[in-house]
């Protein structure tokens, strides 16, 4: 007789929350990889807030046992709510059945009526071991809640081992509950310049790319890049890739400030993938000088 297959809830928030970065992209391979690996062994109900249709669905992962729950009538931020308040929402609430496990994919979980197995992901803790690199809102929220979604949890899924011991040290979490699931290269993808011209990049570059935020250092790569010879500057430029993150309006104040003395610093914003993929492809050199980082998947 066969096996039934296992059901999986998913949490699949991360993939329509805006711009895809490491948590995005970390989520989709989840997905994608357990369905493809799995097709028979495994069902996936993944769940994501979609409050009255707005947001972008289709780039998400579409596989014969995926199917996607959507909360068009209860906007995200009712979690927030609920937790401020000092209760949770049942997941089951959400995803509309019970399931033999339940993923959670962004450092926090949800409470089951059924007791559920939890596995929730823990990609770094930043906000404990370097604080100040992160927004005062999101450090309060973050050690508030990932502790108690870490003691409930059956597991907690991490990507490195450097945060493994993170989790061991702050949460005293055993190690037969924390699986490190390392981040795998993707294929290379090589594009020609032709999204370069989008971005005014004439010269050849250096490449930088990551949310711009505290934690990823790049103004100190700004002012290494100031000091170099003019005649160095003049044949290559520094390009900036990613979107804006908090506490940095001195950082791109100084910047442009540097654009408007004729320096050559290019500020791309979010890019697609395949502009991303043309940018690797044709820079001269690729620095990534972060102060903290729980993986570093630019390195692959």
């Amino acid at each position: 007789m066969k096996n039934k297959p296992l059901i999986i809830l998913f949490d699949a928030n991360p993939l329509v929350n805006g711009n895809k970065s490491g948590v995005g992209y970390y989520t989709y391979n989840l997905i994608e990889s357990l369905a493809k690996t799995y097709p028979d062994e495994i069902k996936i109900t993944a769940h994501y807030f979609n409050f009255l249709g707005r947001k972008n669905s289709a780039r998400l992962p579409t596989h014969s046992n995926i199917t996607y729950v959507q909360s068009k009538l209860i906007p995200g931020k009712v979690l927030s709510l609920t937790r401020k308040l000092g209760f949770q929402i049942p997941l089951e609430f959400f995803f509309r059945k019970s399931g033999d496990v339940a993923i959670f994919t962004n450092f926090v979980s949800l409470p089951s009526m059924t007791n559920t197995p939890t596995f929730v992901a823990v990609h770094d803790l930043c906000y404990e071991e370097v604080p100040e690199y992160v927004s005062d809102k999101n450090q309060a929220f973050l050690h508030k809640f990932v502790p108690k979604s870490i003691k409930k949890s059956d597991k907690v899924i991490t990507i490195s081992e450097s945060t493994k011991k993170a989790i061991k040290k702050f949460y005293k979490t055993s190690d037969k509950n924390i699986i490190i699931t390392p981040i795998p290269p993707t294929k290379p993808v090589f594009k020609s310049k032709e999204y370069l011209e989008k971005f005014k990049i004439k010269n050849k570059y250096i490449l930088f790319v990551s949310n711009l935020e505290p934690r990823k250092n790049f103004i100190n790569l700004v002012k290494a890049y100031e000091k170099l010879p003019s005649k160095t500057r003049d044949s290559c430029s520094l390009v900036l890739v990613g979107g804006k993150g908090w506490k940095i309006e001195r950082q791109l104040e100084y910047i442009e400030n540097l654009q408007k003395r004729g320096v050559d610093i290019v500020l791309t914003g979010y890019v697609s993938d395949d502009e991303r993929a043309s940018l690797y492809t044709n820079a001269s050199l690729f620095v990534m000088p972060s102060h903290y980082e729980g993986f570093g998947m630019p390195i692959l």
